[in-house]
């Protein structure tokens, strides 16, 4: 936690989006569960102090996301980072208020345990764009393809191979659909083989 209040050693060009992104939800974790450890009733004195140090706590997390968000967008990478980083800035200035103004209660949890989700939200995201494939396109080619042979059924050694073949097949185990189908198929041949 010093290391946070004295600028938490975030460089951009030194961590990827990710690992500042995780840092950053690592951070908020810690700081959810010192809040959670103050919210046990009346404030004693000596915990509003500690109140206002998370608030300030909350405004490094608020300022280093704010500084990842700018840096990205000057370096290219906004694309990686998530729609909802506004909205994950606007929920950690409301806890910095309310922490500010001693409004510590289960509300103000709840608040900071949305902050960490969207903040772990974000990361899967980056994380997810990071290893997406970009699609590729290939003009199309012309093929030459041999047609199988003609299907002849004037001698009764293609009419019984057919058969053999047909009765494999049901053997083989199809849908009914396809069973009655092939049944049908089998019956119309029998019948021109009798004609």
């Amino acid at each position: 936690l010093n290391s946070m209040m004295n600028g938490g050693g975030m460089s951009g060009g030194m961590m990827s989006l990710m690992q500042q992104m995780q840092q950053l939800s690592q951070q908020q974790m810690q700081l959810n569960q010192m809040t959670q450890m103050l919210n046990q009733g009346k404030l004693s004195q000596e915990q509003m102090g500690q109140l206002q140090r998370l608030s300030q706590e909350q405004e490094v997390i608020r300022k280093s996301l704010q500084q990842l968000n700018n840096e990205s967008k000057q370096s290219g990478q906004s694309k990686k980072m998530p729609a909802n980083l506004d909205k994950i800035l606007h929920d950690m200035q409301e806890v910095i208020t309310d922490m500010q103004t001693q409004k510590l209660g289960d509300d103000l949890i709840q608040k900071q345990e949305r902050i960490l989700s969207k903040l772990l939200d974000a990361q899967k995201s980056i994380n997810d764009r990071d290893y997406e494939k970009e699609r590729e396109s290939f003009s199309g080619k012309n093929f030459t393809r041999d047609s199988p042979p003609e299907l002849l059924l004037n001698s009764e050694e293609a009419k019984d191979k057919l058969r053999d073949e047909l009765l494999k097949a049901i053997r083989e185990g199809y849908l009914k659909d396809y069973e009655d189908l092939i049944r049908k198929y089998y019956d119309a041949l029998q019948k021109e083989k009798i004609n």
